[in-house]
């Protein structure tokens, strides 16, 4: 008997461990396509990842890593939720071509750009939400996000960050 109790106990916890750590923001990428001055690119890609700190925290800084190879017009979402008042900066700090011009921004959770930048530098480094890797930008309201990572007429490999702060 003891020991159903706790088997019992057991798969109670799994089951809310699993509802606590499940993304928030959901999406597929499927058939989306995202507006750039006019240019389509496809999302292949969508990454959704939970962090509390980054929902409701204060006084904390957050970078995750990110990597990929993007084709002519294609496009990768990160997906967060995010409080209003975080801060989040895109550093590209590699990629390959470096001729490529790279697409960096922040769309709402229905894949509308809140702002965006086309980085025509051609150095082998990008920045959002300027070319400064100092600058950051403010999210307006709580809600889900998705931060950009585009190709537009040069396919190009990349590695980076992606940062948040949190006054």
């Amino acid at each position: 008997m003891k020991m159903k109790k706790q088997i019992a106990i057991v798969a109670v916890a799994i089951m809310l461990m699993g509802a606590l750590v499940a993304p928030p923001v959901m999406a597929s990428a499927g058939d989306k396509t995202i507006d750039v001055g006019g240019k389509q690119l496809n999302l292949i890609g969508i990454e959704t990842i939970d962090r509390a700190d980054i929902i409701g925290g204060k006084g904390a800084d957050y970078e995750c890593t990110i990597s990929g190879n993007l084709d002519p017009y294609e496009g990768y979402g990160y997906g967060y939720s995010m409080s209003e008042g975080v801060q989040v900066r895109i550093e590209i700090t590699h990629h390959s071509p470096s001729d490529a011009d790279v697409v960096l921004g922040v769309m709402d959770d229905e894949f509308n750009f809140l702002e965006y930048i086309v980085d025509t530098d051609h150095n082998g480094r990008a920045y959002f939400p300027s070319s400064s890797p100092f600058d950051w930008y403010t999210i307006p309201v709580d809600g889900n996000y998705y931060l950009l990572v585009g190709a537009l007429d040069t396919g190009f490999s990349y590695s980076g960050w992606l940062c948040f702060h949190l006054d």
